[in-house]
């Protein structure tokens, strides 16, 4: 029994729009199969990591990078 499908609605440029039905033709293929594949690869791909939510505070307000906080001075 194959999967039932579902709909997706997507805006993009007319251009866009132009240049990738084109393209699809060109490669015998409809916009549905292009977006297919590069949604099937997509999902595919590993989630990055996760920044630890202090990391993203620190680096927000710029504890961590090079010369920031930098606290060590030497008066002469």
């Amino acid at each position: 029994m194959a999967d039932p499908e579902k709909r997706i609605t997507v805006k993009v440029p007319e251009t866009l729009h132009r240049r990738v039905k084109v393209k699809a033709a060109m490669l015998g293929k409809s916009i549905s199969d292009v977006l297919r594949e590069y949604l099937e690869a997509w999902i595919e791909e590993p989630l990055p990591e996760p920044e630890k939510k202090q990391d993203q505070q620190l680096n927000r307000i710029g504890v961590g990078r090079a010369g920031a906080g930098n606290t060590n001075t030497t008066l002469t």
